[in-house]
This record gives structure tokens, C-alpha cells and sequence, in this order.
């Protein structure tokens, strides 16, 4: 209707401007007139004409927008913008065609009222209700389930009852369902990873009940084996088999390292057997001692009034053992090994987790104020040496014990420090103590005298004879000498074990 107005208008400007020159013809100026009037005609001409070509772009604009419309099944819309195309340019025949298409499926006549339904008509629209039917049954359903809490379910109603609204979205306006259903599916989905995060907490709660159950079964078990192992050593040590009760303390130990009476008993059994071991040493060496001196008194010589004769080169005996120091160690050395056994002793208490053996030494020579040295090199090819140990109130000496056993090493005490190495090399490196023992008295060479038994029979009345004297030609005893005496040694001491050395002398100086 408006492109008509606006022709109409066009041709009475036209029909006005090739009236205008005759109204002027008579005039002087006729023809100079008529000429601007022709230009401006032609002008208006040329804007008819942009106008024109751009209703007939925009005709076309809109059938191409309907005729994608028409073919995803957007009638009403496709409707719209053939109309549209129309209104720009009424001779569109492609537009005009579309047209008629698209008011027969809608059902409408070509005035664009409502017309008699055709019989497909009527069957696609009662498709569309009984779908639309079936997509309110699927969302009622899946809202039931919601309430059950049946998530999984209701997401399968759901998900059924959007797929059927995106289809009936291209024939009738199901927006507000298919909101309601978007909305239903996002509280499903909730609540369902809220009732899947609910199940995986009360499974994590249900095995950590059964681990603590089983970690109680398992204590409890430990503790019978530790009390039954424990009283065993009890009963070991009523028996004065202290070594085994030992034993059995270590075994102990081995299960729970911080049981504290476990380690005291340990403590106690070690103690008492050295204890009877010495008592044991003691009464040996009083037994032997009694017997020796028993030994001694029966084959005693008999007391006489003769002097003892000897040699000639006695007091060059003597001064042989003049210059002979007896290896020992000195105060000085003696008072710092004390000074370390005390530290040794004091107890200690600390947690390494993955701790580096240099940062362990380094904590333990802070916190007891020692001087600990660590061979580098000699532990450098144990591998990973990462120490995760645990003690409380522990003796330092048995706490460095645990931690060089998890290594394989070794400590020894040497020059006012605590040196700690492999085990061969504190093997090597312990020095074997030097013991000088006169024993001139032993070379001294006595004669074996002959008793004259028959002047001892007759006692000291007949006389002051020599009861040793002996007549002559008798043979004198073999000497015992330095040499023998050496010799004797290497025989009768780990006859296996003796070094002859380079320069001579046995292997024993003397």
C-alpha cells in the first residue's frame, strides 16, 4: 500500500513539472526554462529509480531470510518475511509462490484467515498434540521421580521430554515447557552428583571403619604376641638364662621399638649378666688361684739354710727390663672416652621423616653437644641413605645403633669424637692394644739341683752338707731362655695365627 502512495505522488510531480513550461512558453524565457525543468525531471527520475532498485534488493533480502525459514519448517516467520517481500516488490513471483505454500500448511486461506483443514492438516496437528501430550506425561513423571530422590531415572524422563519439545519447537511454541524442562534437568543433575557424593562419603566412611577395625584386630593380635613373648622372657630370666632373655627382649623390640619396659628389662638382663659373669670370673679365678697356689705348695723346694746361687750375669738380668714402657692408655685419653660414654648414655628423643643421614648427624651433634664425624667417602656408594625413624627418650648409644643399622654401619670412639663409617673399615681402624710383661724371672736360669735324699733323711743334725750337692759328672738342666720361651708361646697360643716377621724374632719381642 505504501509503494502505491509513493508512485502516485511520483506521476502527479511529473504530470505538474510537463505542465509548468507551457504556462511559461510565452514568456521570453521559454526555452532556457523548459531546459531546467527537463533536468530536474530527469533527476527525479533517477531517485525514483535508486528507490526502486532498493525495494527490489530488500524483496529479495526477505525471500531469501523466509525461504530459509520454509525450509526449517518456520512457517510462521517464513509467513512474515514473504509478506515483507511483497510489500517491497508486489511482482515477486517466487515470494508470491512461498506465500500460497506456506498459508496452506498453516491452513490458511489466501486472505490469511482460517480455512477448511486438509486431512494431513488435521493428522500433523493431532501428531503434534499426542507428542506434546507425551512430552507433559514424561515431564510429570520425571518430577514424581525427583521427589523419590530416583535421579538417574528422571534424567532419562527428562532428557525424552526435551528432545520431543526441540521437535515441536518447529511446529507450535512449546518455550515455556522446554524451560521448565532445562530447569528440571539442572536440579536432577544436582542432586544427583549430590546423592553420589553422599554415597562415596558413606563408602570412604564404611572402609575407614573397616581399616580401624581391622588396625584394632591387628593391635590386639600384637599386643597378645607381645605379652606371650614378654612373659616367656620373664620367665627365661627367672631361670638365670639372662642371654636368651635378652634375646627375647630384641624380638620384642623388633615389634615395638619405644616400649619402654621392654628396653629396661633388655637393659636389666644385659646388666645382670655381666654382672654374673664377672662374679663368675671371680670365683674362677679364686678357685684357680687356690689351686696353683696348692700346686705350688707341693712341689716347693724344702727350706734350707743354703743360700740360692745365682748366675753370674744376674744384674744384667735385671737391667734388662729397665726402659720398658707398658702401653696404656693415658688419663687424658681415658677422661674424654668418660666425658663420650656419658653423652652415650643420656636419652634422646626425635622423628625423622626421608631425613638425609648428613642433616641426622648434624642434628644429633647439635642437640647433645658431641663431636660426630661421618666418612663421606666410605658411604657414599651405600646408595640412598634417607633415614625415617621415630624414638622417644631412647639411650643416645641405642638410638645411633638404630639409625646405623638401617644403613649397615658402624661407630667407634676415636680421637675425642664419635667416627662413623662402614663396618669393615671400623674393623680396620680399631687397633689392637700393646701389653709388655717382664718375664725375667721365667729366663733366669736355675739349675736343676739334685736332692741328696739321703743326707735329707738324716735332717740337720749330721752335719751342714749341701742336701743339693750333687757328685760330679752329673748333667746339668737345660736353661730356659727368651728364645724358648717365645717359641713355647707360638705353640701352645693360636699356634696358626702367628706372623713370622721380616727382619726375624719370632713374631714376640722380648
Amino acid at each position: 500500500m505504501k509503494m502505491t502512495v509513493k508512485l502516485l505522488v511520483a506521476v502527479v510531480c511529473t504530470a505538474v513539472v510537463m505542465g509548468v513550461p507551457t504556462a511559461f512558453a510565452q514568456g521570453t524565457d521559454a526555452e532556457k526554462e523548459d531546459a531546467q525543468y527537463q533536468e530536474y525531471l530527469e533527476k527525479l527520475r533517477e531517485e525514483a529509480e535508486i528507490r526502486w532498485q532498493h525495494k527490489v534488493r530488500m524483496a529479495e533480502h526477505y525471500f531469501k531470510t523466509g525461504k530459509k525459514r520454509y525450509d526449517e519448517r518456520r512457517y510462521q516467520d517464513a509467513e512474515e518475511d514473504f509478506e515483507r517481500a511483497l510489500t517491497a516488490n508486489p511482482n515477486h513471483a517466487k515470494a508470491k509462490e512461498y506465500l500460497a505454500k506456506t498459508r496452506r500448511i498453516l491452513g490458511k486461506s489466501k486472505t490469511g484467515e482460517a480455512d477448511i483443514l486438509p486431512r494431513e492438516v488435521l493428522d500433523r496437528r493431532v501428531q503434534l498434540g499426542f507428542q506434546k501430550a507425551r512430552m507433559l506425561k514424561r515431564t510429570e513423571e520425571a518430577k514424581k521421580l525427583l521427589r523419590k530422590e530416583d535421579f538417574d531415572t528422571a534424567l532419562e524422563k527428562l532428557h525424552e521430554a526435551r528432545n520431543l519439545a526441540k521437535v515441536l519447537a518447529t511446529r507450535v511454541d512449546v518455550s515455556g515447557e522446554l524451560g521448565e524442562i532445562n530447569s528440571l534437568i539442572d536440579k536432577a543433575a544436582e542432586g544427583r552428583k549430590k546423592a553420589s557424593k553422599e554415597a562415596e562419603q558413606r563408602k570412604r566412611g564404611a572402609a575407614l571403619a573397616l581399616q580401624e577395625e581391622e588396625g584394632q584386630r591387628e593391635k590386639t593380635l600384637q599386643d597378645q604376641r607381645v605379652e606371650r613373648l614378654f612373659e616367656r622372657a620373664k620367665h627365661l630370666y627367672e631361670e638365670t638364662r639372662y642371654i636368651s632373655a635378652g634375646k627375647m627382649a630384641e624380638e620384642i623390640l623388633k615389634i615395638e621399638p619405644r616400649n619402654q619396659e621392654v628396653i629396661g628389662f633388655r637393659d636389666k638382663c644385659h646388666e645382670t649378666q655381666v654382672k654374673q659373669d664377672r662374679e663368675d670370673y671371680e670365683r674362677t679365678n679364686e678357685v684357680e688361684t687356690a689351686a696353683t697356689w696348692r700346686l705350688m705348695h707341693t712341689l716347693r723346694v724344702p727350706y734350707t739354710r743354703v743360700e740360692l746361687l745365682y748366675p753370674d750375669n744376674w744384674e744384667e738380668i735385671c737391667q734388662r727390663t729397665a726402659g720398658i714402657q707398658i702401653e696404656a692408655e693415658s688419663p687424658e685419653e681415658e677422661k674424654w672416652k668418660q666425658e663420650l660414654r656419658a653423652k652415650l648414655d643420656k636419652p634422646v628423643s626425635f622423628d625423622f621423616i626421608a631425613t638425609p643421614l648428613e642433616d641426622v648427624v648434624a642434628y644429633l651433634r647439635q642437640m647433645q653437644d658431641v663431636n660426630i664425624v661421618l666418612d663421606k667417602q666410605a658411604v657414599q656408594d651405600l646408595g640412598p641413605q634417607d633415614i625415617t625413624l621415630k624414638l622417644n627418650d631412647v639411650k643416645f648409644k641405642d638410638a645411633l645403633d638404630w639409625i646405623l643399622r638401617l644403613l649397615d654401619l658402624k661407630y667407634a670412639l676415636e680421637n675425642e669424637a664419635i667416627y662413623i663409617s662402614t663396618k669393615e673399615k671400623i674393623d680396620e681402624s680399631e687397633k689392637t692394644v700393646t701389653r709388655y710383661y717382664s718375664v725375667s724371672d721365667l729366663t733366669v736360669e736355675i739349675k736343676d739341683f739334685k736332692p741328696n735324699l739321703q743326707l735329707m733323711s738324716l735332717g740337720e743334725d749330721m752335719g751342714g752338707g749341701d742336701i743339693f750337692g750333687g757328685g760330679e759328672g752329673e748333667e746339668e738342666a737345660d736353661t730356659f731362655t727368651g728364645e724358648s720361651l717365645a717359641e713355647f708361646i707360638k705353640e701352645v697360643i693360636a699356634p696358626d695365627t702367628w706372623a713370622e716377621p721380616a727382619g726375624g724374632g719370632g713374631g714376640i719381642p722380648f
